[in-house]
């Protein structure tokens, strides 16, 4: 059985962590920005209350599930590439197990034209991952979608006009996105209410001519929780292990961790049941990167190293 795999990338909050403030800008998550963090909360002037320090550092003591054994340091943005090397490196390791019959379309705010010199320094990590040249097969058209819905409906319009061509196979779609940081929390597209993965999965399957020849997967990278001290926090959390292990199963692979708890373990994907799946379920001179959200510009002051904290924040 022949099968199309088509991947919709967002970069923002997928391939690096973005933490949402009190005006919905969005700071990147940085070594820049959270050495100011520790250092001092009074240097986020920009922001009041500190609220910005304090979600800053409780992102970094937040600690990942799935067999990471790190918190989301693990993922610091590159101030170089505007993004995450770690996370680049799984985005190239979907993109491989995918297949050959890949499609691979850019969806985020990178896809403008002022941001095409930042898309081939994403390209040539990816390639560099791969072990062989990669560019972005196609881009979402350059229109507006600052808004969960926007984007959503902009992913749903493309594949009504070019996914649907596949002479009776079936169809794929990943979609690796963070919705700028927005919660599936009701929010409504084209009239549907997006309350869950699964109503986003069922809306686009929805624009296909035959819904029942595609299967849809979501990887929503965002995330949430209540600080210690009882700060809201909201994130584009990036391709965590979770992500990326529901990723690859959609796939037809296991991550590491998987493998290691249950090697000897696979099922057969009900909606593809030819292929086998697991069962488990230095300075920076830059202090922001590029989001689909505007930013909280802070002037760049460089510290010498200091100590970081104990890390003891659990996720809850």
């Amino acid at each position: 059985l022949m099968v199309d795999t088509w991947l919709f990338v967002d970069f923002d909050g997928v391939v690096n962590i973005g933490i949402r403030d009190d005006e919905g800008a969005m700071l990147d998550f940085n070594p820049t920005n959270l050495r100011r963090a520790m250092k001092g909360q009074g240097l986020f002037c920009c922001c009041p209350g500190n609220t910005s320090a304090r979600r800053i550092l409780s992102v970094a003591n937040t600690e990942l599930g799935h067999g990471e054994d790190a918190t989301y340091t693990k993922f610091l943005t590159s101030p170089q590439l505007h993004a995450s090397d770690t996370l680049i490196d799984r985005l190239a390791q979907l993109i491989s197990a995918a297949g050959s019959r890949r499609k691979i379309v850019l969806t985020s705010r990178w896809r403008l034209q002022q941001y095409a010199e930042r898309v081939l320094q994403i390209e040539d990590a990816i390639s560099h991952s791969l072990g062989k040249p990669f560019s972005f097969d196609d881009r979402t058209p350059p229109c507006q979608d600052t808004q969960a819905n926007q984007r959503l409906s902009l992913i749903g319009s493309y594949i009504a006009e070019h996914c649907n061509s596949s002479q009776g196979g079936m169809v794929r779609v990943l979609v690796l996105e963070d919705f700028h940081a927005t919660p599936l929390n009701g929010w409504t597209c084209d009239g549907m209410s997006m309350s869950s993965t699964e109503a986003v999965e069922q809306y686009l399957r929805g624009r296909f001519n035959n819904p029942s020849r595609a299967s849809v997967r979501l990887l929503h990278t965002y995330d949430e929780w209540k600080a210690k001290d009882g700060l809201h926090v909201q994130i584009g959390a990036g391709l965590t292990m979770c992500h990326f292990c529901r990723g690859l199963r959609f796939l037809g692979q296991k991550c590491e961790h998987c493998t290691w708890k249950r090697s000897d373990s696979t099922l057969q994907c009900s909606e593809f049941p030819n292929e086998p799946v697991a069962v488990e379920f230095p300075n920076e001179p830059v202090a922001t990167a590029g989001f689909d959200t505007i930013f909280c510009w802070l002037p760049t002051i460089l510290f010498p190293k200091v100590a970081a904290p104990v890390l003891s924040a659990k996720h809850p």
